[in-house]
């Protein structure tokens, strides 16, 4: 079996094994249903990563009628909006639903993923695809927290930066960062530029809209996933409870923590673990020597290094710039991001923001045009380039490249 990279983050191994657990379940609305057949994360020092084999979802949704993929996006919206409601709680009960939900939405969040390729894919065959389909699709079926965050902070004036830390800081924390507070809403309004977004009114075709609907339950996907992640790290804040030791659990420590048990000493799993699922089998292992192996068992190639001048992707959002490269590949990458620098990274996320409004472009090494980048490439309008594959490892810190983001190409400058 041969493993492709789809996403690197820094996430728990709880939060991995759940979210492979509940896709391999998969999300149904009869007779509409998407599941995935195998997966594997490796945790080898750096961020995560998440493996698939070729053509590892099933689904019947491009195949189903108009009356029942509607249904079935309607159905896993409304799911969505429910969970952007969760509040913490305080007792180890509420834990275990922030748990389930946070699986069951996460499932949703990569099934957009998915079926959005399908969809644009289905959207770029049909005749007379005009000529700015990237940008079209680009735009979520509704407004989604991201682009409502950045539209706030646009709006917004310096005694509104509570406001926007009570409203959005909870959207930053992604699976191990800390919120958003005043400090972080005043730097943002400080380093954000204003832009009018002139649509056309003209009227997108179903598949477009699928394909749009898709991006919803991605991007707003991903915000109720940080949103049950949130709430259940402010649940063990408030019960006082070591975060670290219970979300470096796997699932089974996990429930038998719950049902009263102790927890495992679990230091050498946040630098070393793995695991796979292959069919309906899950096997696990931590620690340096047994990651190193499942490397090689699996014959991963992420892990080997790469000599190239320049990388080419997908434009999101055209333009072209020069600049130093930043790869950030965690919150204190992004951190260390400086005005003008040209962001380079696994794939963006909610607790990037900061870092992508101080940049002067995007490259990812994953993604689609319905991908996060996408979007707020559009809403920054700010050069962006995606699915690169090789960026984060072709490109090192401080060396000076340029973004061609109108023919796809980035590239050293000597």
């Amino acid at each position: 079996m041969k493993w492709i990279k789809v996403v690197q983050r820094n996430i728990y191994p709880l939060q991995w094994h759940k979210f492979l657990i509940e896709s391999r379940k998969g999300n149904k609305h009869d007779p509409v249903f998407w599941q995935i057949k195998h997966g594997l994360v490796v945790k080898n020092q750096s961020a995560s990563i998440m493996f698939y084999p070729e053509r590892n979802t099933v689904s019947n949704i491009t195949t189903s009628s108009q009356e029942d993929v509607d249904a079935f996006f309607d159905h896993h919206m409304k799911f969505i909006e429910e969970v952007l409601k969760l509040k913490p709680g305080k007792d180890k009960e509420h834990i275990r639903v922030c748990y389930e939900t946070f699986g069951r939405v996460m499932a949703v969040m990569a099934m957009g993923h998915w079926i959005g390729k399908d969809f644009v894919a289905l959207v770029k065959q049909e005749p007379g695809c005009p000529s700015d389909i990237n940008l079209r699709l680009a735009r979520p079926f509704k407004s989604t927290m991201v682009q409502q965050e950045h539209q706030a902070i646009i709006d917004a004036d310096k005694d509104d930066v509570a406001s926007l830390a009570s409203r959005f800081g909870w959207l930053h924390s992604e699976y191990m960062a800390q919120e958003w507070g005043i400090e972080e809403y005043t730097a943002a309004l400080q380093s954000v530029k204003k832009h009018v977004h002139e649509e056309d009114g003209k009227e997108d075709s179903w598949l477009v809209q699928c394909a749009q609907k898709s991006l919803y339950v991605l991007d707003q996907g991903k915000a109720a996933v940080v949103r049950a992640s949130w709430a259940m790290r402010k649940t063990l804040e408030a019960m006082n409870l070591d975060e670290e030791a219970v979300m470096n659990c796997f699932e089974d420590e996990f429930f038998a923590w719950l049902d009263g048990g102790g927890l495992p000493q679990n230091k050498i799993r946040s630098e070393h673990y793995g695991i796979l699922l292959r069919d309906d089998t899950y096997s696990t292992c931590e620690g340096k020597d047994a990651v190193e192996q499942l490397i090689a068992d699996e014959q991963l190639t992420e892990y080997d290094p790469v000599a190239v001048d320049e990388v080419r992707g997908e434009p999101a959002f055209a333009g072209k710039v020069q600049g130093k490269a930043r790869i950030v590949l965690s919150q204190a990458d992004a951190n260390a991001l400086r005005e003008g620098e040209i962001l380079v990274t696994g794939n963006t996320t909610p607790e990037l923001i900061g870092a992508m409004h101080r940049a002067a472009a995007f490259v990812t090494d994953e993604g689609g045009i319905l991908c996060h980048a996408a979007i707020v490439a559009r809403e920054m309008q700010k050069p962006c380039i995606i699915g690169t594959e090789l960026a984060t490892r072709a490109f090192k810190d401080g060396e000076m490249i340029e973004v061609d983001a109108e023919k796809g190409i980035v590239r050293k400058l000597k």
